[in-house]
């Protein structure tokens, strides 16, 4: 054998990329579900005239948290792609 991993191994650093895939997603969708119920909160909030500027604060930070989890969900599949085309072939 020269060294080099076989195609369970391959199959094996796939699966754990897959994986991490799959957990950036569930923290997106998470992320989102809490962004929109703190978003609809501050909206009520809003027309009631209730809170002063602070709705507008909370609909800011929903927003830039969703936007952060999208931008973990890119790197984790970045990282997922660039391991996968780095690990040698059997």
């Amino acid at each position: 054998m020269s060294g080099a991993p076989d195609s369970h191994a391959r199959a094996m650093v796939a699966q754990a990329c897959a994986m991490a895939i799959q957990d950036a997603v569930a923290h997106l969708r998470n992320v989102e579900i809490v962004a929109g119920a703190a978003i609809g909160v501050a909206q009520e909030r809003q027309l009631d005239g209730a809170w002063g500027d602070d709705p507008v604060k909370i609909i800011a930070t929903a927003q830039e948290t969703v936007a952060a989890a999208v931008k973990n969900l890119e790197a984790v599949s970045a990282a997922a792609n660039r391991i996968l085309a780095d690990f040698p072939s059997p």
